[in-house]
């Protein structure tokens, strides 16, 4: 029923507003009527729950810590890009929970390494199927490393938790809510459970199937929504022996079954992609609860959202359109991929494009160049004829604090909080390009602002760091030795003499062919002569940048100053 402002006048609220306040806290009942509250520690910050479609408190059972279940690959193939804005979107949001919310975030992540696929690769190469699932988990580890995406704690693999598994769905069987079917499975009955479908709406045709394959001819399932916690053994698939006979765990159980190995009987916080909501979300809550007798598994569920090519092309590989993560890498940064994913909120679908990258490699360019012209500035490459205003920035700087932290409250709102960021640069960048021309300025005023500066500079790069970003990492000699040889270092400052004695010569000869008639053909001649060794110089890893009556100089790594345009 909709209610409309219209048929209540504005002026006479309180007929109007307790009619809105019944409606809406009737509403919010029934949309949360599935969901506890948790007991315990107030974050301050708000998440949205798929439960009633809204913004509620994530509170945790203990005070800055919170424990994290992640449903991982099944390894099977290498991982396209849709699963790295996954795991990046969310391995943001860990960090901001631990480096602006100081909670210690514990985290597990299932390796689905018994599937269908997996077998099959097998049957077609006739490689075993171990052997196939742990080279693409060691790719995968690798890929996340490559994305500056940390492994978590635990990594948990279905085949080193079978035990555990059998004895999982043995527990749910002796209580009566499951049943064996003729042919040896085993399945979950969502009869049993009177708040089944507490993630989606549910209604009796819906079909909560185990894997990709239609299960509606299964004539064992006494009705379309159970769903198989043992399936009964293939001829030419792998088995493992149990009670109900041979075969392999459903989906859904294994997930349980380990997160429950490492947390226990109630999860602060389960994620996966949005497609994972149903069915392997809701049967993972059914089945846990049932096993632990208990009204709520999980607390909090986030999902993220898809990545789509342009113009909503989703990628599949049954469209054969996916693109892997080391062809991403090859063409882009993982800092370009990370600011896609962080201008994007993490529920939203997220548009990867040729466009749309090239936005992120300007943010990533544009933040380089800020921090690049801080140091400068620092190190009084910039003279003493800027001039800051100090109060100004740093009223600015508080409000970014602040700000950030707000959306970050606000269902970690990274892409409002990357605006107020990128605010704060331009207006600093103003204060930079505010200079003035005066011989009489005392050089004494060079350190006036270095103070405010300093503070500006490390706000910033702290805070990209602590969203994962390697943005312009400054090299200083020191960092170099420790990162080339001996002779690659002595090779490296041989050719920088090489260039400046070079660029001695050229301005040497042409003061030489200088006279008074050709002022306007020399000085062009300068210019490339300066322009020469500033390109020069780039292709040995250091970058000049000019400012208006100054220049300074800063280390770049080759990778970061790919144009990828």
């Amino acid at each position: 029923m909709l209610i409309s402002s219209s048929f209540f006048p504005l002026k006479r609220t309180s007929l109007h507003q307790l009619v809105k306040l019944k409606f809406f806290r009737s509403l919010s009942q029934s949309c949360l009527s599935g969901w506890e509250e948790p007991t315990g520690f107030d974050t301050g910050i708000k998440v949205h729950h798929p439960l009633s479609r809204q913004k509620i408190r994530l509170i945790l059972k203990n005070e800055c810590f919170a424990s994290w279940y992640a449903c991982g690959p099944t390894v099977y193939d290498s991982a396209h890009i849709g699963h790295a804005s996954c795991f990046v979107k969310f391995d943001i949001i860990q960090r901001i929970l631990r480096k602006w919310f100081d909670i210690n975030v514990v985290t597990a992540m299932s390796i689905t390494d018994i599937d269908k696929k997996i077998f099959k690769k097998s049957q077609n190469s006739g490689e075993d199927f171990r052997n196939i699932s742990r080279h693409y988990e060691m790719e995968f580890y690798s890929d996340l490393n490559s994305l500056n995406v940390p492994k978590p704690i635990f990594c948990t693999r279905v085949t080193d938790y079978m035990p555990q598994i059998i004895s999982f769905v043995g527990t749910i069987v002796n209580q009566g809510n499951a049943y064996r079917s003729e042919d040896g499975s085993v399945y979950f009955d969502t009869s049993k459970l009177s708040n089944y479908g507490k993630l989606v709406s549910i209604d009796d045709s819906a079909e909560a199937n185990d894997d990709e394959e239609s299960d509606k001819s299964n004539k064992h399932k006494r009705s379309v929504k159970d769903f198989a916690l043992w399936k009964a053994h293939k001829e030419g698939e792998p088995f493992w022996e149990s009670p109900w006979g041979r075969g392999v765990p459903g989906w859904h159980i294994e997930c349980s079954t380990m997160a429950s190995a490492i947390f226990g009987s109630n999860i602060d916080i389960h994620s996966g992609g949005i497609d994972l909501k149903f069915p392997h979300h809701e049967n993972e809550e059914a089945q846990s609860c049932t096993y632990h007798s208990c009204k709520q598994w999980t607390n909090y569920w986030l999902h993220s959202g898809h990545l789509q090519f342009k113009g909503d092309e989703k990628m599949s590989r049954s469209l054969k359109n996916v693109m892997s993560i080391s062809d991403m890498l090859n063409k882009y940064s993982a800092d370009h991929f990370r600011i896609l994913c962080l201008l994007s909120p993490y529920r939203n679908s997220m548009e990867f494009s040729d466009d749309s990258m090239v936005k992120a490699i300007k943010i990533c360019k544009k933040i380089e160049a800020f921090l690049g012209k801080c140091n400068a500035y620092i190190n009084g490459q910039f003279g003493h004829n800027v001039i800051i205003d100090e109060s100004s920035l740093l009223q600015a700087l508080k409000n970014t604090k602040d700000g950030m932290r707000s959306w970050f409250c606000d269902d970690f709102n990274t892409a409002n909080a990357m605006t107020d960021l990128m605010e704060l640069i331009s207006l600093t960048h103003k204060n930079f390009d505010q200079e003035i021309i005066d011989d009489n300025l005392s050089p004494v005023t060079v350190g006036r602002s270095l103070a405010v500066i300093g503070a500006i500079r490390n706000f910033v790069q702290d805070t990209i760091y602590d969203l994962g970003l390697n943005i312009a990492k400054q090299k200083i000699t020191s960092e170099i030795s420790s990162n080339i040889d001996l002779q690659n270092r002595d090779l490296l400052f041989s050719n920088v003499v090489d260039l400046s004695v070079a660029f001695r010569r050229d301005v040497k000869n042409s003061l030489i062919k200088f006279t008074p008639d050709n002022i306007k053909e020399q000085k062009r001649e300068f210019f490339n002569i300066s322009d020469s060794f500033r390109n020069d110089m780039r292709a040995y890893g250091i970058l000049i940048e000019d400012h208006k009556s100054n220049s300074s100089w800063r280390f770049v790594e080759d990778n970061a100053e790919k144009s990828r345009n």
